[in-house]
């Protein structure tokens, strides 16, 4: 069971990276992700939640095609 609640300010990161990923904004999706990562392990994410998040701020950094962020972010996804 699942008890993870996330705090407000995380939620508003969530929107910002995933609105940034609708519209392809990908350096600003970056960004929300690399915050989203930042605030979800201070936040004591479960490892379920935040592999995902990791895993797409390595798919914005491969949109970015900044190749070595993308294979960093993949590996720590991973």
């Amino acid at each position: 069971m699942n008890s993870f609640e996330p705090s407000d300010a995380l939620r508003a990161v969530l929107r910002q990276a995933y609105d940034a990923w609708e519209a392809e904004d990908w350096d600003v999706a970056a960004e929300a992700f690399e915050a989203l990562v930042a605030a979800a392990r201070a936040e004591d994410a479960p490892r379920s939640e935040l592999a995902g998040w990791a895993f797409d701020l390595a798919l914005t950094h491969k949109f970015r095609r900044d190749w070595p962020a993308a294979r960093d972010h993949g590996l720590a996804a991973a």
